[in-house]
């Protein structure tokens, strides 16, 4: 059985022995050093993940990378995303932030939420979850979410704030 090829976009740090780590900055445990924000270093449908932990808000084209991700990704291959959320204070901190994320910022690539015109890619949510701090404050956060994601963002994210999201899509 072939082992599986994860890449894993802006590692830094943070790269696992089984990733082939990307990233520009020389000083990271990257394989590739390479900026990916504008194409991946990858021929079509070889890879069968792709990690993007917290760097998506640093890259000025979202949608050009999200196609280029999917390009890269065989057919029902992953795409793990964790992404600061918009209310929480950290979110706005990091002046290298471009973009911030809400619950449905990623509905713009999956399959029946997307508007036509928008991509020709297409993904599907394997999982999607708000990651709440812990205490009192995250528990309540984590209970008016759970009646009702867009009351919770509409009405209480800035008062109970999550502080990322995480989700798996598959490559349509």
């Amino acid at each position: 059985m072939k082992k599986p090829v994860i890449v894993n976009l802006g590692c830094g740090s943070r790269k696992r022995q089984d990733e082939i780590g990307v990233d520009r900055y020389p000083g990271s445990r990257a394989d590739i050093l390479a900026d990916f924000s504008a194409s991946l270093p990858f021929a079509d449908n070889s890879v069968d993940m792709v990690v993007a932990d917290h760097v998506l808000e640093h890259v000025p084209d979202l949608v050009a990378l999200v196609e280029e991700v999917h390009r890269v990704l065989v057919p029902g291959g992953r795409f793990s995303v964790e992404v600061p959320y918009f209310a929480h204070p950290d979110s706005c901190r990091d002046p290298t932030h471009c973009r911030f994320f809400t619950w449905g910022s990623m509905d713009y690539f999956v399959e029946g939420l997307k508007p036509a015109e928008y991509t020709r890619i297409s993904f599907n949510y394997r999982s999607r979850n708000l990651l709440f701090p812990g205490g009192l404050w995250g528990l309540v956060g984590k209970f008016i979410f759970s009646l009702s994601p867009r009351r919770y963002e509409k009405y209480y994210a800035r008062s109970f704030p999550a502080r990322a999201i995480k989700m798996e899509l598959e490559a349509l």
